[in-house]
């Protein structure tokens, strides 16, 4: 859980290899959804990192590697079925077996 918006390349980085992000905003102090979402977060062993981040229109964003669900309530079963859905697809390319390389 982080308390200050994450530098956007970090959170590319992320993404690609199969992390996912929520993101949230807070209008003022929220410390009931930063617990929330904490706990959360606290229970994926990896991969799993929330985020403020004032620009969002909505309340929530949830991303992964070309996906997006926005939120305007803190929806736990919704954000655990797109976490449980999307976290760990990493998206490198796999490299070819040796043996296809030698075969040419």
């Amino acid at each position: 859980m982080h308390g200050i918006p994450i530098p956007w390349q970090v959170q590319v980085h992320n993404l690609e290899d199969g992390g996912v992000i929520i993101h949230y905003r807070c209008d003022e102090p929220c410390p009931d959804v930063v617990s929330g979402l904490d706990q959360l977060v606290a229970s994926y062993p990896r991969q799993v990192i929330a985020a403020p981040e004032p620009r969002l229109s909505s309340k929530f964003a949830l991303t992964a590697w070309g996906r997006l669900e926005t939120l305007d309530y803190l929806d736990e079963p919704l954000m655990r079925r797109f976490i449980d859905t999307y976290r760990g697809l990493d998206h490198h390319p796999s490299p070819e077996p040796a043996s296809e390389i030698s075969r040419r």
